[in-house]
């Protein structure tokens, strides 16, 4: 029998009594602070999201872009991603789980005689009412904004916020589901047994965890990141053997060990084919889908990133030779992702492209090999460019200038796309 469940104490008279004792130092989280969040998100999707999303759906609402957005294979897809959510919410669990209460709780609380259970249970219910909350607003407003357009009917709508509300809860469940797995809990089905295999010592070492990445988010450190984010699997040790192109072999091998070569050729066929899809259909859209092959182009060059990382050089070769061989593997995808999707768009095309005749029809379907040489140059550049700068003490406006520097890689991405392809590429 679990003594923290089965013994003399009071476990809810225990919880109770600590709350009050901690509020009067802490400031702890509660139904007014969950329900404020919500509000504020509501508040802001009510007047940015709607407003700007009807404008939007209405402006394009009979366009090839949103008739595309709707249409069967779009709204599998978009099914698909929904489904995804969970599994997403799963790993994140992993870093950042929604049992998080204060250290002086865990210290004083959770490693006490109560049954964790009950001195988590706050905890949990305040975190997944908020993250089911959030996710149904916005996906509640995404819905308003479709029908205020004219482009789905109100019982699709209420069928969506039916939806999101679902979808939230799962998420929140498989939030903490990730979070227990992530410390060798098991998977509970419920979620007083998810709790319970919760400990003081985990809650803490989440904590740190959670501190460690926040400063590899600050300082750009993108191996670090890996290294809290990512999974790197404990297989494919010491299978390098020597040989010839032991670089190119070194660096599949860091593929295997990191993301895994099944995550990697699939987000490569999925980037590939969504771009191939929407090259004749929709330039916004085809931009997009570049930014989704370039996310597999990045995979593969897991060697590139590591050798830019604080790490001994091998095998006595020049920089440049190593950056070279390094570009390798990412070349070859970004060159076979370029080259299914231009076969794809081709084939979609079909009898429009043979009664255009000649090479000249053919050539603007070669657009997308036109983007190998920008994504290796946004490629090279990510990863060995300098972090940005740190001050002693974080003004306000430095999370804007960190969240930039991320996303500038992506932004520069997409405007090269976005020329390339409305230049060079077919005309939807």
């Amino acid at each position: 029998m679990d003594a923290r469940r089965e013994g003399p104490v009071d476990s809810t008279v225990v919880v109770g009594r600590s709350l009050a004792v901690v509020r009067r130092g802490v400031r702890v989280a509660s139904v007014g602070s969950v329900v404020y969040v919500v509000y504020v998100v509501a508040l802001l999707s009510a007047v940015y999201l709607l407003p700007y999303g009807h404008m939007i759906f209405t402006r394009f609402g009979d366009s090839a872009t949103v008739q595309l957005l709707i249409s069967p294979v779009a709204l599998l897809l978009a099914l698909a991603l929904v489904l995804t959510s969970p599994l997403v919410a799963y790993r994140a669990g992993a870093v950042r789980g929604p049992v998080a209460p204060p250290p002086v709780w865990v210290r004083h609380v959770v490693a006490g005689p109560a049954d964790t259970a009950v001195s988590l249970r706050r905890w949990w219910l305040l975190a997944a009412a908020g993250a089911t909350g959030v996710i149904a607003v916005l996906l509640t407003f995404v819905g308003l904004s479709l029908w205020s357009a004219g482009i789905i009917g109100w019982r699709r709508m209420l069928l969506g916020v039916a939806g999101s509300i679902l979808v939230g809860a799962a998420a929140a469940r498989c939030w903490l589901a990730g979070q227990v797995a992530a410390v060798g809990g098991g998977h509970p089905l419920r979620a007083s047994r998810a709790l319970r295999a919760l400990t003081a010592g985990d809650l803490t070492g989440q904590d740190e965890r959670g501190e460690r990445v926040a400063g590899a988010v600050l300082a750009g450190d993108r191996e670090g990141l890996a290294r809290e984010l990512g999974r790197r699997s404990a297989r494919h040790r010491g299978r390098l053997r020597p040989g010839r192109a032991v670089m190119l072999r070194r660096d599949l091998l860091a593929v295997r060990r990191g993301p895994g070569l099944a995550q990697t050729i699939s987000v490569l066929l999925l980037g590939s084919g969504l771009l191939g899809y929407t090259l004749t259909r929709s330039l916004p859209l085809a931009v997009l889908a570049s930014l989704v092959l370039y996310r597999a182009v990045t995979l593969w060059g897991a060697g590139l990133r590591q050798q830019v990382s604080p790490v001994v050089p091998v095998l006595g070769w020049s920089e440049g030779r190593q950056r070279a061989t390094h570009l390798l593997l990412p070349a070859a995808g970004a060159t076979i992702g370029g080259a299914v999707s231009a076969a794809l768009a081709l084939v979609l095309a079909g009898r429009d492209v043979a009664a255009g005749g000649g090479v000249a029809g053919l050539a603007p379907f070669a657009a997308p090999l036109l983007l190998v040489p920008v994504q290796l140059l946004v490629l090279v550049w990510t990863a060995t460019r300098e972090g940005p700068a740190l001050v002693t003490v974080m003004p306000q406006q430095m999370l804007p200038r960190v969240v930039l520097w991320w996303f500038t890689p992506a932004i520069v991405l997409l405007g090269a796309s976005a020329a390339i392809l409305a230049l060079l590429g077919p005309a939807p």
